[in-house]
């Protein structure tokens, strides 16, 4: 420590973050979001086995979970965390 007084503290937040962040607050408390066709391609790929269950529907930009699915909202949203690493080995399963 320097011993000065910080003026500032954070994490500066990119466009990207922020429109993430949007859909996972979006599907955490509506269990829909609005998505941009041709974005989160890869993320939308991650949810195919829950759109082909039905659970899950994308369709005209919006992504919209079933309220049978509410106890696996975080499981879905985290989908598009891009700082969550996607392997199972590092985080606990949920149940």
């Amino acid at each position: 420590m320097s011993g000065k007084i910080p003026i500032a503290r954070g994490v500066a937040v990119t466009e990207e973050d922020a429109s993430r962040r949007g859909v996972i607050m979006s599907l955490m408390c509506n269990l829909s979001a609005q998505i941009e066709p041709g974005s989160f391609g890869e993320e939308l790929r991650r949810l195919e086995p829950y759109i082909e269950s039905g659970y899950v529907q994308y369709d005209q930009g919006v992504l919209s979970v079933d309220p049978s699915l509410r106890n696996q909202i975080r499981l879905i949203a985290s989908v598009f965390d891009q700082y969550l690493p996607h392997t199972p080995e590092v985080y606990s399963r949920a149940v």
